[in-house]
């Protein structure tokens, strides 16, 4: 059953505003940012590798929802930090707290074989405290460091717990037929991260996203091939079944992607029928081209695209992600652009040319290198954040959309969600004559966990990971978020 709202509604605005931008030092080379409440005090803070200096900068959001002018500590690496992911690494937050929260942070360095584990130890409100474990050494003394790293984190092996997914090209010359690289991590909480799981791409990844192309929780890596004009599905052995292969060569499919020269791909269920779709960004003439997968193939792996939609950009594309940004369960459409632009296009929910809108702007600093997306003002809205090595800016944008698309204030505590913390079943009690229609379960990056249609008075939640997560309520009057807890 399709979750998006019908056509006949009227479709909620998008909004983003220009929040504060962090300057770092001169030749910092910035190119990531991880959000996180790393002390533990309500506000999400800025962790922020600062590749040549060998350096890891800490913001520490203050009360009033500003970040310092200069940063609050710092930590030192010696093999110039590139890439960065908050993560649970122990399985829970605060030290005695029974809720797992991303409080630690894991970097892959440009320069070593091996990724950096920050352990937050944090015991009270206000308290920066993060601690060194013992490296992930991932490839033998004297091997080839990586080129342009990314880490992703999504539960890849069908646990629950959010693992490491490590992508990344050998530097220097490769041997014959060596390409682009992916690592998998296990992470099996408390305090374990299984070794790693090898995956070796014929080509040299440009951009690697993380989806569900088969099966709901199941995800799925997507490699953009600049060479051969394709995106690579490394494709997982299902959620039921966690397994070391997962990360193996032979489970990989390949769907044309519809340009010349892509460079980042993702996937998502654009047009609300059940099937995953596919976006891709070329910079061959820039665009981005929307491919609407068929939603009764013959076989599960079939990769057909019957509908193909397409955009033109101004500028070359460096990165794309599908997340719904204003609360009406359909996708919207971030293209960041190498010459200094975000374009977000709303989904619209229609069919052809007007799937999405003609896309709003926003400036960046200059060549901005990697977005992100993390509620960085609390206020259960996903906000963007932007590396930009140009400048040595992180640029951070805050989503007005659900604040604007909501019913007033005054109005929202008309549907009550109880207990929290929870443990098997949430409750859900309208009032005033609500009528709750969707009901999505998100983790604290905002990706979709479970989702219920017209539930009834309670769901459950007894399968679901103990951590904390966003509710978010598609109601008669508009859409209403809960911040819950389930331990």
């Amino acid at each position: 059953m399709s979750s998006f709202t019908s056509l006949a509604q009227s479709i909620p605005p998008l909004t983003i505003g220009y929040g504060p931008t962090i300057q770092l030092p001169t030749g910092s080379d910035i190119n990531d940012v991880a959000v996180a409440d790393l002390d533990h005090d309500g506000r999400p803070d800025l962790a922020i590798p600062e590749r040549a200096l060998d350096t890891l900068a800490i913001f520490v959001q203050n009360a009033g929802g500003g970040f310092p002018a200069k940063a609050t500590a710092r930590y030192y690496f010696s093999r110039g930090p590139h890439t960065i992911i908050p993560l649970a690494l122990n399985g829970y937050g605060a030290p005695g707290s029974p809720v797992p929260i991303a409080d630690d942070l894991v970097l892959g360095a440009r320069q070593s074989i091996e990724l950096y584990l920050l352990d937050n130890v944090g015991t009270v409100p206000g308290q920066l405290s993060l601690v060194a474990r013992p490296a992930l050494r991932w490839g033998p003394n004297g091997g080839s460091p990586p080129t342009d790293p990314r880490l992703l984190t999504a539960p890849l092996n069908g646990d629950d717990y959010p693992d490491i997914a490590y992508l990344y090209n050998p530097n220097g010359t490769p041997l014959a037929g060596l390409g682009g690289n992916g690592i998998l991590f296990r992470n099996t909480p408390p305090n374990n991260i299984a070794p790693p799981l090898f995956y070796q791409a014929p080509f040299r990844p440009v951009d690697a996203s993380l989806a569900c192309m088969y099966d709901p929780g199941a995800y799925n890596a997507l490699l953009a091939s600049p060479t051969t004009n394709e995106v690579i599905i490394v494709t997982t052995t299902g959620k039921s079944q966690p397994s070391n292969a997962w990360w193996q060569s032979g489970y990989q499919s390949k769907a044309a992607s519809g340009g010349t020269r892509p460079v980042a791909a993702a996937g998502a269920d654009i047009n609300g029928d059940g099937a995953t779709d596919l976006v891709a960004a070329h910079e061959t003439n820039p665009n981005v081209v929307i491919q609407l997968r068929d939603p009764d193939p013959v076989a599960q792996y079939d990769l057909l695209f019957p509908t193909k939609i397409t955009y033109s950009l101004p500028g070359t594309p460096r990165q794309v992600i599908l997340q719904d940004m204003n609360g009406d369960n359909r996708p919207d459409l971030l293209v960041l652009l190498t010459t200094g632009l975000v374009e977000v296009f709303r989904n619209t929910g229609q069919s052809g040319p007007a799937l999405f809108d003609a896309p709003l702007l926003l400036a960046t600093g200059s060549r901005p290198s990697y977005m992100r997306l993390a509620d960085i003002n609390a206020d259960g809205q996903l906000d963007l954040a932007v590396a930009c090595p140009g400048d040595n800016t992180v640029n951070l944008f805050y989503n007005q959309s659900v604040v604007l698309a909501a019913k007033p204030v005054t109005n929202r505590e008309t549907i009550a969600v109880y207990p929290t913390p929870a443990r098997t079943i949430l409750h859900i009690r309208p009032a005033n004559g609500e009528v709750v229609t969707t009901v999505t379960l998100r983790d604290a990056l905002g990706r979709p966990v479970r989702q219920w249609s017209k539930p009834g008075a309670t769901i459950d939640v007894a399968d679901v990971a103990r951590g904390m997560y966003l509710l978010q309520l598609q109601a008669s009057g508009g859409v209403v978020t809960r911040r819950i807890v389930l331990e």
